[in-house]
């Protein structure tokens, strides 16, 4: 996995503002600012859509609710995807 860099070309990549699962919190580009402060509805993930996710071989999800951009605490661990 590569860390995605902060561009804005990247963020304009970014599908968080789109997903259904993010809540009202004005953020997005989660994967690489960190999660939200609020708390997110796990429904469906928009992580595995985004264009970063395959150009950055990024393999978890719901980056709006790890608690530190690269590191998903254990309750999180289903939504790792191999």
């Amino acid at each position: 996995m590569e860390d995605v860099p902060d561009s804005p070309e990247n963020e304009a990549s970014c599908l968080c503002g789109n997903c259904p699962s993010k809540n009202d919190d004005g953020l997005r580009f989660y994967c690489v600012r960190g999660p939200s402060p609020a708390p997110v509805n796990r429904g469906f993930c928009a992580c595995n859509w985004c264009p970063l996710w395959s150009g950055y071989a990024l393999t978890k999800v719901f980056h709006c609710a790890i608690a530190e951009a690269g590191d998903e605490p254990a309750a999180l661990d289903e939504y790792v995807i191999d």
